[in-house]
């Protein structure tokens, strides 16, 4: 998978860790602030070594993260803001409790809460601090001092604006990414639209790499209207949109609609046989597919052109499209390469031949 959705964010509480751990370190190593806060060395090793345990856990993960290798990094995020929540919650009732001077530190991990699961995180959290407060206070049996009830009004205000904020946040986002990807899709396959197929060829054309672009076209797909219907057409669309998407995805490419029934695959690199094995898996799939109630057959056929240097986007694009045209002028159902090969899917041609013969489809 890629890089997690939040580990820019994680970053962030990744040094935040490492402060606490610090403060774990000075508490077992500094004998003048174990006397200050009449701390047992024991209980404080066992505190920096349960913290240690949890910062190299976070960290690894983290790390894992970045290079984009990490599968459980969604389940284990999360986790880490309980360990934190433990951590500190120890760490103030070994020093002070209410008064500590790290309780400011709450703050954040009530953040932390509300960045992963918005309002009832905050609520969560903040509910989990001020009950540790009251523990701590019934503990110690001290009285309740307006030192202590602005420790608890702070920390109220910071959860419910915080996971007001990060709720309010995620909705703007979330439907920032429902209309960026309405821009990009075809609203009818599924498959990234021609908007979007134009952006991806400019941006390509600013690369150096070499990319490998595919136009292909359903055979005889307006007779396929006018014969079956639009319903049916449109069905014939969907589906196959499906078989593109999946051979395509297999190869790391990417399927574009163009409008009608033509469509667009972009490789990364000059590799023809990387082409020639998706359109192989397309008509596999093609020749164990029926559309409709009438058992239709479709078949399609493909250009293939590998960028070359220099070249603009009209240019590689009529590249393709002339040797797309060549394929079906030459009897559809095949693919020609730009370094003139031929794929034909001949087994599907005589399938095709006695279908035509008998629903009177011509070229």
């Amino acid at each position: 998978m890629g890089k997690f959705k939040g580990y820019k964010m994680e970053w962030f509480f990744s040094f935040v860790r490492w402060i606490l751990l610090c403060i774990c370190a000075a508490l077992f190593s500094v004998p003048a602030i174990q006397s200050f806060f009449h701390l047992k060395k024991d209980s404080v090793f066992v505190l920096f070594m349960f913290s240690l345990c949890c910062v190299l856990i976070m960290q690894y993960t983290f790390l894992k993260t970045t290079t984009g290798r990490s599968r459980i990094a969604k389940f284990i995020y999360p986790i880490g803001v309980g360990l934190d929540f433990l951590v500190l919650v120890w760490l103030l009732m070994m020093t002070g409790g209410t008064n500590s001077p790290f309780v400011p530190m709450t703050y954040l991990v009530v953040m932390h809460a509300a960045f992963y699961w918005g309002m009832p995180g905050a609520i969560v959290a903040t509910t989990g601090f001020v009950a540790s407060f009251i523990a701590m206070l019934l503990q110690k049996e001290q009285p309740v001092s307006i030192h202590f009830l602005s420790h608890i009004g702070c920390l109220t205000v910071v959860g419910l604006f915080g996971g007001f904020i990060v709720s309010r946040e995620r909705k703007h986002f979330y439907e920032k990414m429902t209309l960026k990807k309405q821009l990009r899709v075809d609203y009818l396959t599924g498959l990234y639209n021609q908007r979007f197929f134009h952006e991806s060829l400019r941006r390509i054309l600013h690369k150096t790499e070499p990319y490998t672009l595919v136009l292909a076209d359903i055979d005889h797909f307006k007779l396929i209207n006018d014969q079956y219907g639009h319903v049916i057409g449109d069905l014939v669309l969907k589906e196959i949109s499906k078989i593109l998407a999946e051979c395509v995805g297999r190869e790391k490419g990417k399927a574009f609609r163009c409008g009608g029934e033509e469509f667009a695959f972009l490789f990364p690199g000059v590799n023809h046989q990387c082409a020639k094995r998706v359109i192989e898996a397309i008509y596999n799939e093609l020749s164990r597919t029926t559309f409709g109630d009438k058992a239709l057959k479709v078949t399609m056929s493909f250009g293939v052109a590998s960028r070359e240097i220099g070249e603009k986007e009209n240019e590689w694009l009529e590249r393709a499209d002339l040797l797309l045209y060549k394929a079906k002028n030459m009897g559809r159902n095949r693919a020609i390469f730009d370094d003139q090969s031929i794929l034909v899917n001949a087994a599907a041609s005589k399938r095709m031949d006695m279908y035509n013969t008998q629903t009177k489809i011509t070229s």
